[in-house]
């Protein structure tokens, strides 16, 4: 009687040892079957795919593509530009990081720092790097090397403060464009002459004289630094507090534009009166007031090509 308890029990042990190697197996080949060997990353802007993947692989199953896919759906993460990371397995070695970046249209230079703003004008991130810093990051360039530059030029790039006045104090070219011609109609040629006004103030726009040069495609992910604006204080989850209500609608307009393909300015600013100005290279095209700019955009951009090598103003603020 005890002989076939024996004889049962080794079974049971031999069956358990039989299942348990097996489970391990399984394991081991699940592991090696599903390693990542390959990855793509989509939607960063602000941070290299290299840096998105070594943030994705953290922890000892981080190299196991269904682990990954599983962990980050629609994750939300702890950073400044990033709202959430998903990760899809495309093979059982590869897998594609889809990052989604908060949604910014501008930002203004101040007080030695750079603060993003959202859609509504909230105030959403402070940095001490501009978008240009950010794309030579992801060009390579790390961000020491950024940082020791030997001279970064932010003549004309801070926004100043209105004070307790609350007047517009913000760097800006003439509003009615008296530098150019009588006629402030769009026409198809550039006025001559440029906007009066201190040429640093024009943050970084080309001088009289030079040539447009080649206009510059959007890279899907457009943010200006925005200069001319006036403002009592800026403070991360706060509205940036603008004169003119149709700043932040018009901005919209313009990343909305310009990520849809078209032309990017070289630098935006508001004039005095709230007029915007849009910069390519020694062209000037004064947008105007306009709350919504959807039409003036599409004239622009139509008429932008034909003025390659010119300098001056393109009036449409009176369209």
């Amino acid at each position: 009687m005890s002989g076939r308890k024996s004889d049962r029990g080794r079974e049971r042990d031999e069956k358990g040892l039989l299942i348990g190697g097996l489970i391990i197996a399984g394991l081991i080949v699940f592991f090696f079957i599903f390693r990542i060997d390959g990855f793509t990353v989509t939607g960063n802007y602000h941070a290299t795919d290299q840096e998105i993947i070594e943030y994705v692989m953290q922890g000892p199953f981080s190299y196991n593509t269904v682990f990954l896919a599983m962990s980050f759906n629609d994750r939300e993460v702890d950073d400044p530009f990033i709202q959430k990371i998903s990760v899809d397995m495309k093979s059982t070695h590869t897998i594609e990081v889809r990052v989604t970046e908060k949604k910014m249209i501008g930002s203004v230079f101040y007080n030695g720092s750079y603060w993003y703003f959202d859609t509504k004008g909230i105030v959403r991130i402070r940095s001490d790097f501009s978008e240009a810093d950010y794309r030579a990051h992801m060009a390579g360039k790390s961000y020491s090397d950024i940082r020791n530059e030997a001279v970064r030029n932010t003549v004309g790039t801070e926004s100043k403060g209105t004070g307790s006045s609350g007047s517009q104090t913000g760097s800006a070219g003439d509003p009615a464009g008296t530098g150019g011609a009588s006629d402030p109609s769009v026409s198809g040629t550039a006025d001559s002459g440029t906007a009066p006004g201190n040429s640093a103030d024009r943050s970084g726009a080309a001088e009289a004289g030079s040539t447009s040069g080649s206009l510059r495609k959007g890279n899907g992910n457009y943010i200006p630094v925005v200069t001319g604006l006036s403002f009592s204080a800026v403070s991360v989850g706060q509205p940036l507090t603008v004169l003119f209500t149709n700043v932040f609608p018009g901005l919209r307009e313009l990343k909305k534009y310009v990520d849809e393909g078209g032309y990017e300015p070289d630098s935006v600013e508001y004039t005095l009166d709230g007029e915007m100005l849009l910069m390519f290279g020694g062209i000037t095209v004064n947008i105007g007031s306009f709350t919504e700019i959807e039409e003036e955009l599409y004239v622009m951009n139509n008429i932008l090509p034909s003025l390659a090598g010119q300098s001056g103003i393109l009036h449409m603020e009176n369209k």
